[in-house]
């Protein structure tokens, strides 16, 4: 079990003695209808903001509205807010040596060098002011102090940390219903606007594998990155491939689980190749060999008996013992019946793509058959996915490779 930070001592033993404040700030809306996760202890007490990370080992990390906490559990807020200033210190102190290690492993890379450089003066500045105004304080809930847990849906979620970022009071204890009025007289589009609150928080201790995945992420967005694609086990260079025609070309034709697909619906001979346990093996070899910490990898599935095409995004960090884990998934499914004619002609007419179809009609087969006519639906929906896929990967590089202290990247 990892460390527990100076100001989680201090809630562990502020809830295991119980507090005798007149709780006036609990809401008195039913938890059904507030944006924010309830926390119910073990004393009896109950605590709302939002569930950041659980873990088994060491609890339950849980972001409090401070002005909230503040006027609520007075006394926990007056201990906390001290061991705040010595946990601030030793994260930011911590997160300059990690950085100053990183310089020395990529001192010739001039543009992640910028980067890096200008994160430790922008460190060094903050380390001289220890309590700087954050909406929110962090706090880490021992598993044994924690009875009840409820997280609010999505969609709820959503509308409080929009109440939060456009400004408005009590959003803790006010309902759903009534932060949304609100918002909407503020002409707040509630259903496209981002939330974003990463500046609101101090910056927590980020363990050996979430620094690899920020290391991992960051040099993916300013070096050269790396990234394959493929369907099953077999995988290919991104580089290799000019275009998704390309890719979709080696994938039709190269006895995969596609082209089996394809082979019988036309009645064609099947090509069975060994399905491999560690699918993606070619990319974790391959970043190895090149000195890649981070690599993307674009994983399709089709089945040519459905009309839905699944199009998978993974992305792997390699940790300080050089060991491999997955960062994030993201995926994206598209129907072939929403694809346009005009799309599926503009594909048709790629130059990969028409060399698969010269050589089917090569075998007697009408480009007007309708099983042809399904692969080329499949492939637009194939590139409809990928491009939802590299879209959610990209709003998530943005979010996590701003800074280097916050917002911390969410391992599972």
């Amino acid at each position: 079990m990892s460390k527990l930070q100076p100001s989680q001592f201090v809630l562990l033993l502020y809830l295991v003695v119980g507090s005798s404040e007149a709780l006036a700030q609990l809401p008195q809306t039913p938890k059904m209808r507030l944006g924010v996760d309830v926390v119910s202890l073990a004393n009896g007490n109950r605590l709302y903001g939002v569930v950041m990370n659980r873990d088994q080992r060491e609890g339950l990390t849980l972001a409090m509205e401070r002005e909230w906490l503040k006027k609520t559990y007075p006394e926990l807020y007056r201990d906390f807010i001290s061991a705040e200033k010595i946990d601030f210190q030793t994260v930011k102190t911590q997160l300059v040596k990690r950085i100053d290690s990183w310089i020395e492993s990529r001192k010739d890379d001039r543009l992640l060098l910028t980067y890096l450089m200008d994160e430790k003066k922008r460190l060094a500045q903050e380390l001289n002011d220890l309590t700087p105004p954050k909406k929110f304080i962090l706090a880490l809930i021992p598993n044994a102090n924690v009875r009840q847990v409820y997280v609010q849906p999505p969609d709820r979620r959503k509308i409080v940390g929009l109440a939060w970022q456009n400004g408005l009071s009590n959003v803790t204890t006010t309902s759903t219903a009534r932060l949304k009025k609100q918002l909407t007289a503020l002409k707040v589009d509630l259903n496209n606007a981002k939330v974003d609150l990463s500046h609101e928080l101090l910056p927590s201790s980020q363990t050996d594998k979430q620094w690899s995945a920020k290391v991992a992420l960051v040099e993916h967005a300013l070096r050269p990155s790396l990234e394959y694609q493929g369907t099953g086990s077999m995988l290919l260079r991104k580089d290799e491939a000019p275009n998704e025609a390309a890719l979709l070309n080696a994938l039709m034709g190269n006895g995969n689980d596609l082209a089996n697909q394809l082979a019988k619906q036309l009645g064609l001979a099947e090509a069975q190749p060994p399905e491999m346990e560690d699918w993606w093996k070619a990319a974790r070899l391959g970043a190895e060999r090149e000195g890649y910490r981070g690599v993307l990898v674009i994983r399709m599935k089709q089945d040519y008996s459905v009309p839905d095409v699944l199009v998978e995004a993974h992305f792997f960090a390699r940790n300080l013992g050089g060991n491999w884990f997955e960062v994030k998934r993201f995926k994206a499914t598209s129907n072939i019946h929403n694809e346009t004619p005009q799309t599926l002609e503009r594909l048709r007419e790629e130059a990969q793509v028409k060399a698969i179809f010269d050589q089917l009609e090569g075998l007697g087969l009408s480009a007007a058959n309708s099983q042809i006519e399904l692969a080329l639906r499949h492939g637009a929906a194939t590139e409809t996915s990928l491009n939802i896929v590299r879209n959610q990967f990209e709003e998530f590089l943005g979010t996590f490779t701003q800074k280097l202290d916050t917002p911390t990247v969410p391992i599972k």
